[in-house]
């Protein structure tokens, strides 16, 4: 994969599992885990790796998604809800 791309944005939109579901009903199970997981293993490969949310979530929320980014090492960016 790194070979291909340069970098990898990804939707968090929460700081945990339950509001996760709650906000954007996934499909699969697990699937806030599954985020974290591919955000680490997106990390082993490429520097480039940005966690985001929306906006709406909060500024407690967003700070929260802010410092998991940082704990994993990953940029961190808020998207404006349009």
């Amino acid at each position: 994969m790194a070979e291909c791309i340069d970098s990898v944005s990804i939707s968090l939109n929460a700081s945990n599992s339950e509001d996760y579901d709650r906000l954007c009903s996934p499909i699969f199970e697990n699937a806030y885990d599954e985020i974290l997981a591919f955000t680490k293993k997106c990390h082993e490969l490429m520097d480039d790796i940005t966690l985001s949310v929306v906006s709406v979530i909060g500024n407690e929320e967003i700070e929260k998604c802010k410092r998991l980014s940082d704990a994993l090492g990953v940029k961190f960016r808020v998207r404006n809800f349009v």
